[in-house]
């Protein structure tokens, strides 16, 4: 079917799994797996925290500690 072909990878490997008995069915699965999808994202993103940076010390000149 020309729609499943044009669907993105990740949608269009979750929507072959099943028989469709109308192109409407079709549209509508694939509408609902992007939105959980989407969500799963939304799900993982607030986790992600930024890594704290560390300062570094430069070495004063002659290598000695200031």
């Amino acid at each position: 079917m020309k729609f499943l072909r044009g669907l993105r990878p990740d949608l269009r490997v979750r929507c072959r799994v099943s028989q469709y008995t109308t192109k409407a069915a079709l549209v509508e699965t694939a509408a609902e797996v992007e939105e959980d999808l989407q969500r799963q994202v939304v799900a993982v993103i607030p986790a992600v925290q930024p890594k704290k940076t560390q300062h570094q010390v430069a070495p004063s000149k002659g290598g000695k500690p200031a």
